[in-house]
């Protein structure tokens, strides 16, 4: 059985990797969560803004992400579902690796700006548990006296999705657009290469293809056995798809449709706007995802084939995502994030009504804050449960293939870094 094994976006799910938020959430500072800042009377990007909206209550960030993690092991079974802490000790066990990263580790924060020490760096080397270092790497204070080691901590981490991408039985490593992911992002490759529970996994890596090519895990949907979708976004290049496109191909996929989106906040990525929940449905946020005119909200989409040489810009095939993957034989009716209203449409799409995670066809993770998102779903058939009420009666739910469902948490402070159910997992196996 290969280690990894994703070529669908709602077939069952067997294996799991997720970050539970924890201390480095601890260590967010109010200058952290601006995306401008006034400095000598101009409104500047801030440099430190951690991407996150808001300082958090980790206390019920912990119990919500709880929740999540119940339904998965009920899925999956405890041992299929990885802890990213976990791993992350695993390897820094290794001596070799360990020294490595260290090195890797201060170089990134030279290079925006801030010097570790080096009586810091031969602490980190020489004098700490892995357990201790993980909470260094992480948090970037150390663990007792709350020295400052490095520059940020990554509250982001819990966002596993963007941190690696399983597509076909490979790895996709990820390489962050914004400062504030590039160490997480730089801790899960490390993983990935390292871990013995993934030893002799194929891996795509694209360092060394070019410089600044940035691509992030929300940015690619295996939307079937045959299709990936690759969204063009805030943090992931469109340079990425002559790279990647030759590799996805060599798993066995056909297509390959590279979605240029807008490129705005509320929009980073792709399945911000767009999730698959059935073999014939999907959730969508209709203002870009069914548009068809020539607006700045509307989509570019390129359609790309294994025989092609090329895998460059081209004229789009279309706008309309679900009109573009009916030519590909994939038919998805729409299920309206927010509903008819486009305050409400609006308004749930940035808290990630769009974003939904199959745990099975038909049965999703969704935040319970989303009602009238949630609404729609029911209208077409889902039954909308607690995760306590799932975790109860998983055998059952999971075993009655004509029941749909959608799987509540309440995702009230998990959802102000911007992520929902879908960005808060990376599945490695699914049936």
């Amino acid at each position: 059985m290969h280690k990894v094994n994703i070529f669908s976006e709602i077939s069952r799910l067997q294996k799991i990797m997720i970050h539970s938020p924890g201390r480095e959430h601890n260590f967010v500072e109010p200058n952290n969560v601006a995306e401008y800042i006034e400095k000598d009377g101009q409104i500047i990007a801030n440099p430190d803004y951690l991407l996150f909206d808001d300082i958090v209550l980790l206390s019920r960030m912990q119990q919500d992400h709880a929740h999540l993690k119940d339904v998965l092991v009920a899925t999956c079974g405890y041992e299929n579902v990885y802890d990213f802490t976990q791993l992350l000790e695993g390897v820094l066990h290794y001596e070799k690796v360990k020294i490595e990263l260290i090195d890797k580790i201060v170089n990134q924060e030279k290079s925006y700006g801030w010097k570790v020490s080096d009586k810091h760096k031969k602490l980190m080397q020489n004098n700490l548990d892995p357990h201790e270092l993980s909470f260094v790497l992480m948090s970037g204070y150390l663990p007792n006296n709350y020295e400052k080691v490095l520059n940020w901590p990554l509250p982001n981490t819990m966002f596993a999705r963007d941190l690696v991408a399983a597509v076909g039985n490979a790895f996709v490593l990820s390489y962050a657009s914004e400062n504030a992911r590039k160490r997480d992002m730089l801790l899960s490759r490390t993983i990935i290469q390292n871990h013995k529970a993934f030893a002799e996994c194929e891996i795509i890596d694209l360092q060394g293809t070019e410089k600044k090519l940035t691509v992030e895990g929300g940015d690619i949907l295996v939307i079937s056995d045959k299709i990936v979708l690759i969204g063009i976004s805030e943090r992931t290049r469109f340079d990425v798809v002559k790279h990647l496109a030759p590799q996805i191909f060599a798993q066995g996929f056909e297509v390959i449709y590279a979605v240029d989106m807008p490129k705005k906040r509320a929009t980073m990525h792709l399945d911000t706007i767009f999730t698959r929940t059935n073999i014939d449905e999907c959730l969508t946020f209709s203002p870009i995802i069914l548009a068809e005119g020539t607006d700045d909200l509307h989509l570019n989409i390129y359609r790309f084939t294994s025989d092609e040489k090329k895998f460059e810009h081209k004229n789009p095939v279309g706008s309309n995502l679900i009109r573009v993957l009916e030519q590909d034989n994939l038919h998805l009716n729409p299920i309206i994030c927010g509903g008819s209203n486009p305050i409400h449409q609006a308004r749930e799409q940035w808290s990630d009504g769009a974003n939904a995670f199959a745990i099975a066809p038909g049965k999703i993770l969704m935040y319970e804050r989303n009602k009238h998102t949630l609404k729609e779903l029911n209208k077409v058939g889902y039954e909308v449960i607690s995760s306590d009420e799932f975790v109860r009666n998983a055998d059952l739910f999971l075993n009655d293939f004509s029941r749909k469902m959608a799987i509540t948490i309440f995702g009230y402070e998990l959802s102000r870094g911007r992520g929902g159910p879908r960005c808060l997992t990376c599945p490695i196996i699914r049936a």
